[in-house]
């Protein structure tokens, strides 16, 4: 045999391996973070319900802690914006 054919070629992973994983490793490293969002919702539609039931039972100053709270630490759900909105609602047409 001649030198040539002895030369070792460097082994490449099939193209179909290669994708496998790269989708393995995105999935595995966006897990932590969806765990995350799902909870942080449910947690803030929890108080935002809370801050609601308050708010129906005539308790502005507790709606009022408890919206701010929603706004404050639940800043990136869908709830904080609603929370604000009811706060400025709660001001002005119950404690002007």
């Amino acid at each position: 045999m001649s030198p040539a054919k002895l030369r070792k070629r460097p082994y490449r992973l099939p193209k179909k391996t290669k994708q496998n994983f790269i989708l393995l490793a995105l999935i595995t490293l966006s897990i932590p973070l969806l765990a995350g969002c799902g909870r942080s919702t449910n947690n803030a539609r929890m108080s935002y319900m809370e801050a609601e039931e308050l708010l129906g039972r005539g308790k502005f100053l507790l709606a009022l802690d408890k919206y701010d709270f929603v706004a404050k630490h639940y800043e990136s759900t869908p709830f904080a914006p609603l929370s604000l909105y009811k706060k400025a609602l709660i001001y002005n047409r119950f404690l002007l």
